[in-house]
């Protein structure tokens, strides 16, 4: 198809066996860390239950001191529980703690230059991770990670819903043949996904999304936060100002217990250079999302925010706000999957329309083939270069070079010479079609030239190197689009002069006195051949209507291909 996505570039780019081999051996070369990029801290549970088996593990005089305190505060007793669990929590991580001072309730500079250490590996991680989820391409992505992770799985889909490889298999099967084999392959390849491997999937793409809400997390605004109340003094933030933030921020990084793993990393960067693939681009990528990965371990090393979190909620239970999970993985794989093999059946069909119409319009017109445009064709320049009108234009050129003179001048010129017409509208619509045959040609011939030019569509000296290849085939695309809008005209104006033709000859033929009357010398034109001339009228005229037939379908399907 014309309009490649990422997922089709990438494919026919990783397909060969040096890329495959170059990123099987780039995977073991890199030892990423799969170390959690969460310290799992046991917490106390704030259920009634937990509180219960909390008050069962005291003694006897801890028991009485609390039923005291009960009574003196006016507290029951899973309330002075909870009170007793969060000064623990506190106790033990932030008593003298260089993060915050919980008597004056702010954050200290160490905690600001902590959470500053987070705004590089945020700045790298960025964009490539907008990039796959953003709305156009989360399922593109998805189902190329799936390919990644479960390249067994990709292969036999790209093979086994392909039309075309089905159609070699056996070249004499009716479409509907093989779309039903192709639906069939594909529900069972769906069922036979298990839940492990969607389970794998989904852990591979929540941690890439939870690592994209990091990325995007406004740090700076906690950041600024920070100001010198005392004259002289470090600057600090108030916990109040910040303690929303805190509460997201927190429950971003506690949805990052499990890192990215090597291949969600390397669906990450590929996706992202989807021109490159495996090299030495990716392995600098990889190692540096090994290094920023460390960062955000480290922070989460030193700054236990979860805790911090709890311990300012002052309740175990109120802790980070769970963020969004990301889409199944299965369910978007299988939509793209889904929506791809119709795609691809849809085009698969329409070729098939305009090879079976090309086939018959050769036979009918006596012409062995009908030559393409050299340099106007669909992908000539690279893949998705387009071409809109390609079997129309090669057609119009066909009729100019071929079928015209061998098959229609005589019989016009004959008509021009020799045929009195009854209706000077006839005459006049007779002699706007020829003309307009003599200008086609003049502008058939102009955009010959235009297209056959040395620097046709653009000149590539112009985009020089690698970093330019992709304004290169921007430009390509915009001067073929315009060609194509100049193109149109041409196309519909054969069809409407050829339509017009056609009924011209058609009265000629039939003569019923309507619009389109018959010529007045119709007997004795053409001499003792006047026979054979009347019946090549009438052939020329069927021949006519199925050559407007033809290029007006042949147009429609092109246009549908958009």
């Amino acid at each position: 198809m014309d309009n490649q996505t990422n997922f089709d570039k990438l494919i026919i780019n990783l397909s060969t066996i040096e890329k495959k081999e170059l990123l099987e051996k780039m995977e073991m070369s890199i030892d990423l860390s799969q170390e959690p990029l969460v310290s799992q801290e046991e917490t106390a549970e704030s259920d009634f239950q937990q509180n219960q088996l909390d008050y069962e593990t005291l003694n006897v005089l801890q028991k009485i001191v609390l039923f005291l305190q009960s009574l003196v505060k006016q507290k029951d007793i899973p309330t002075l529980l909870k009170e007793y669990k969060v000064n623990l929590l506190r106790k033990k991580y932030f008593n003298n703690s260089e993060l915050a001072d919980f008597k004056t309730q702010v954050l200290k500079k160490a905690f600001y230059d902590e959470l500053a250490k987070l705004k590089e590996p945020c700045r790298f991680f960025r964009k490539p991770l907008r990039q796959i989820f953003s709305y156009d391409n989360k399922q593109d992505f998805y189902a190329f990670i799936g390919g990644i992770v479960l390249p067994d799985l990709q292969r036999e889909l790209l093979d086994k819903t392909d039309p075309w490889i089905l159609e070699k298999e056996e070249m004499e099967r009716d479409s509907s043949e093989i779309k039903a084999e192709i639906d069939e392959f594909f529900n069972m390849k769906m069922e036979s996904v298990s839940d492990l491997d969607c389970s794998i999937m989904n852990e591979a793409c929540q941690s890439l999304y939870s690592l994209h809400l990091l990325s995007n997390y406004d740090i700076g605004a906690i950041l600024k936060s920070f100001d010198t109340i005392v004259p002289g003094a470090e600057p600090v933030c108030r916990i109040e100002d910040v303690h929303e933030s805190l509460l997201e921020l927190s429950g971003i990084i506690k949805s990052l217990n499990k890192p990215p793993t090597v291949r969600a990393l390397e669906a990450l960067f590929l996706y992202e250079n989807s021109k490159e693939g495996p090299g030495e681009i990716l392995s600098r990528k990889m190692m540096a999302a090994d290094t920023f990965l460390s960062i955000i371990r480290n922070f989460n090393k030193n700054v236990p925010l979860e805790n911090l979190v709890r311990v300012l909620s002052g309740d175990l239970s109120k802790g980070s706000q769970t963020p969004p999970l990301v889409d199944d993985w299965f369910r978007v794989f299988r939509k793209f999957w889904s929506s791809r093999i119709t795609r691809t059946y849809a085009f698969f069909v329409n070729e098939r329309k305009k090879n079976d119409s090309e086939k018959d319009i050769c036979s009918l017109t006596g012409v062995r083939y009908i030559k393409p445009i050299e340099k106007y064709t669909r992908n000539h320049y690279f893949p998705g270069s387009p071409a809109m009108y390609e079997k129309s234009l090669a057609f119009v050129q066909s009729f100019l070079s071929e079928i015209l003179p061998n098959r229609f001048y005589s019989t016009f010129m004959i008509i021009r010479r020799e045929g009195d017409f009854y209706k000077k509208d006839n005459k006049a619509e007779f002699d706007k079609v020829l003309a307009y045959i003599d200008m086609l040609g003049k502008k058939f011939t102009g955009l010959k030239n235009i297209i056959n030019a040395s620097n046709f569509p653009v000149d590539h000296s112009l985009f020089p190197g690698d970093a330019e290849e992709q304004t290169y085939r921007n430009a390509v695309v915009h001067a073929l689009e315009h060609l194509d809008m100049e193109i149109e005209p041409l196309v519909s104006g054969f069809v409407s002069h050829m339509r017009l033709m056609a009924k011209v000859l058609q009265g000629i033929v039939v003569g019923d006195g309507g619009a389109y009357d018959t010529l007045s010398n119709i007997s004795s034109i053409g001499g003792k051949a006047n026979n054979e001339l009347r019946e090549t009228f009438k052939l020329l005229s069927l021949l006519i209507n199925k050559i407007v037939r033809y290029i007006s379908e042949m147009k429609v399907l092109e246009e549908k291909e958009l």
